[in-house]
């Protein structure tokens, strides 16, 4: 199978097409529209072109978008623009476009991008600073690429398609869990943005014993040192991702300040808008520290660490995030400070401890499924291994 470089067969970050009229509608896609998870874009907004074509990316149906920040590059944020409004969109600053050209098929270069090695290999070229890292134009266009014959590709497009809906089958109990956890949050405590329920108000400042920023010493793959958490492992359902930990070297003492403890809540205070706000709690015995784009707080007594990230990552307190935080240069955030004048209401702790239990439940069942669910990953990865590299 021949190799050739990904420009020789698709244009990267093409120009907005001209002659396009301000008042055509199209489709908005915000980083948070595309799910890393299906590889898709599950949702979209309808926004006049004159309102939206300076500021954002432009693209049409059947161009990959790939994201180029981290940790939306390695989490996967990739998809195929489908059913797109009059066949064009604009998104995200933080999209490079790959539009295929006659020689390949749009399927084939989505399903390359999307493999766990190419983001591996998109990472040694990032640029930036921690936290603001970017992949840029240069790595998709010096990226090789196996070519085989249309007829080839469409054939091995449309095998790797079905296999990912097995995948996707095999994740629709994680995705029913969290939804089931949102249900019984808001049967049990009322709607976040009203206080349906008309529990007592007050400001996160009040739940917090105290709050502190993560290292911001230089993290290292090898295992040197402690664990460190980074964006990348907390996920937006509020949950921690440990398949991949970077490490960091710290003296006693300043592990000692900086140590995770059960219960401790990890908050996503910058990166792109979509990203801050994330939020998580650590449920682990082993020994961890957060990097610096991460805040830890340390909650009250009768403030349970469950029952605060389910209310942070309600769609209001999203929405409150996005909407509040500072921006500059392309860069969000929000500060402890910011954080803790948000407010927010507190249900009694026994009903807080009901609600724990019902997350505890769920976490157990999801994690008796995730060995199957591992396996199916497996199968993926070694299609898309055989497919792409069978030919060399």
């Amino acid at each position: 199978m021949k190799h050739v470089l990904l420009s020789d067969v698709c244009e990267i970050n093409p120009r907005m097409d001209s002659g396009i009229s301000d008042d055509v509608e199209c489709s908005f896609v915000p980083m948070e529209y595309v799910d890393d998870v299906s590889g898709t874009i599950a949702n979209t907004s309808i926004r006049r072109v004159g309102d939206v074509k300076k500021g954002y990316t432009f693209f049409k149906n059947d161009d990959v978008i790939f994201a180029k920040i981290t940790p939306c590059m390695e989490n996967g944020k990739c998809a195929i623009g489908k059913n797109l409004k009059n066949g064009i969109a604009f998104g995200s600053t933080e999209y490079h476009v790959v539009r295929a050209k006659e020689e390949v098929i749009p399927e084939w270069i989505y399903h390359f991008l999307r493999q766990e090695k190419v983001r591996q290999q998109a990472t040694g070229w990032f640029r930036g600073t921690a936290g603001q890292q970017r992949v840029p134009a240069t790595f998709l266009e010096e990226l090789k690429i196996p070519l085989p014959p249309l007829t080839e590709q469409k054939r091995i497009a449309s095998l790797l398609a079905r296999a990912d809906r097995l995948r996707h089958l095999r994740r629709t109990a994680h995705e029913l869990g969290e939804s089931l956890l949102q249900s019984v949050f808001l049967e049990m405590f009322g709607d976040a943005k009203t206080n349906s329920k008309n529990w007592d108000m007050c400001i996160i400042d009040d739940a917090v014993e105290f709050s502190q920023y993560g290292t911001s010493e230089k993290s290292n793959s090898e295992k040197r040192g402690y664990p460190v958490l980074g964006m990348a492992n907390i996920t937006y359902e509020g949950k921690i991702d440990l398949e991949k930990l970077s490490y960091v070297e710290l003296s006693d003492k300043e592990f000692a300040d900086l140590k995770l403890e059960r219960g401790d809540v990890i908050f996503n205070r910058t990166n792109s808008t979509e990203l801050v706000g994330k939020t998580a709690y650590w449920n682990y015995d082993f020994d961890a520290v957060i990097a610096s784009y991460l805040v830890k707080l340390k909650l009250k007594k009768d403030v349970l660490p469950e029952f605060f990230v389910g209310l942070l990552n309600t769609p209001h307190f999203k929405s409150m995030f996005q909407e509040r935080c500072k921006k500059a240069v392309g860069q969000s955030n929000i500060s402890p400070t910011l954080l803790k004048e948000f407010p927010m209401f507190v249900p009694p702790l026994s009903l807080q401890e009901e609600f724990a239990g019902v997350v505890a439940r769920v976490e157990s069942l999801r994690g008796r499924m995730s060995e199957g669910e591992r396996q199916v990953e497996g199968l993926f990865e070694s299609m898309l291994a055989q497919s792409f590299d069978g030919g060399r």
